[in-house]
């Protein structure tokens, strides 16, 4: 879990993406937060609106056998039925997360959706696909990257 932490842990930028394909990602800071216990918090600010992040919310992240699970909870620590994210480690340096299922259900300004989430981490990087899928064929993308992981790099402050 240790590792796991230190590759996780911090402030995350897609700013080489973004600059290089603006029309297909957004320029975006991501920053997680260790607030002990295995709790960790998680946002989301488009770069333009530093002042309003787009998504907030905390994970619980505990060993089960060979995975590490991130239970997935609201900013207000309410937990979010079929949102977990089950992590493993291909090698010494590379972490894979992906959703445990499709039933994590996500409302998005009045629009609900099922939430799919596919990470790679390492301690410099932290690429994500996160999508949500119309809820009647579960292959419509509502939201979402339609071009491939957002690739973020660690930002050293």
């Amino acid at each position: 879990m240790n590792h796991f932490t230190q590759c996780f842990v911090g402030k995350f930028d897609n700013k080489k993406q973004a600059y290089s394909r603006p029309a297909e990602f957004a320029h975006i800071i991501i920053e997680h937060k260790n607030l002990g216990m295995g709790f960790f918090s998680c946002v989301q600010t488009y770069v333009h609106d530093m002042d309003n992040p787009y998504k907030k919310y905390k994970i619980k992240v505990e060993q089960q056998n060979n995975f590490l699970i991130a239970k997935s909870f609201t900013w207000d620590l309410e937990y979010k039925q079929n949102c977990d994210i089950q992590f493993y480690q291909d090698d010494i340096d590379r972490w894979y997360g992906k959703s445990t299922g499709q039933g994590c259900l996500v409302n998005v300004n009045g629009t609900y959706a099922y939430q799919l989430c596919d990470i790679r981490m390492t301690k410099d990087t932290y690429w994500i696909i996160d999508l949500g899928l119309n809820v009647n064929d579960k292959t419509d993308i509502i939201w979402g990257s339609r071009f491939g992981h957002m690739k973020f790099d660690r930002v050293i402050e």
